[in-house]
């Protein structure tokens, strides 16, 4: 977490505000001036899912430019949803709850990666590579790490033989991120192929 603190604090620090340049936010929730924090936020999908965190009825698609962009967002509801529950709908605090929730994530998948390895056999130290390998979501406080961590859990429950909460977290993990559904089709193969 540490690490992912790091990265989090580092990028927003260094970012220029006033901002944008020739970069405008495509949420139009975010007016000029914004702070460090919203340059951060808007410089990539994190504003999307801070739509989602300040209108999770999903009653104002025009808020995104594209009306598909909010469509394709809302398909994996889980981060924004999360957002929305821990700022308790207060939009001022909508972007340092990414920031937290990006933070704590960058934890959980490296722990979770490090059990993974443990069980391998192998060095949990490798797992401090999680940050680097998610230094995009980090930056856009979007949530693949999220994800990650949750396929990571399905994987441990499905090999503790908890199958019934292994498919909830792995469930959540689709709606965090849909193309987690890669791993969990070869885990399936997996224990298709080599049965306990």
């Amino acid at each position: 977490m540490l690490l992912g603190a790091a990265i989090v604090f580092g990028f927003i620090a260094r970012t220029p505000s006033p901002c944008c340049g020739d970069l405008k936010p495509y949420a139009s929730i975010y007016h000029e001036p914004l702070s460090q924090l919203d340059v951060a936020l808007t410089s990539g999908d994190g504003q999307a899912f801070a739509v989602i965190a300040q209108d999770p009825l999903l009653s104002r698609p025009w808020v995104l430019q594209q009306r598909a962009e909010f469509a394709y967002r809302a398909q994996r509801p889980v981060w924004g949803y999360l957002t929305w529950m821990a700022s308790a709908g207060q939009s001022r605090l909508t972007g340092w709850v990414l920031v937290t929730l990006t933070i704590l994530s960058c934890g959980a998948a490296c722990a979770i990666a490090g059990l993974l390895l443990v069980q391998r056999g192998r060095s949990p130290w490798w797992s401090l590579l999680v940050p680097a390998a998610g230094l995009e979501t980090l930056t856009e406080l979007t949530p693949e790490l999220f994800a990650l961590a949750l396929v990571g859990a399905g994987i441990l429950l499905w090999r503790a033989d908890r199958r019934v909460l292994a498919v909830v977290v792995l469930s959540v993990a689709v709606l965090t991120r849909e193309t987690v559904m890669v791993a969990i089709a070869g885990l399936a193969c997996w224990d298709l192929f080599h049965p306990t």
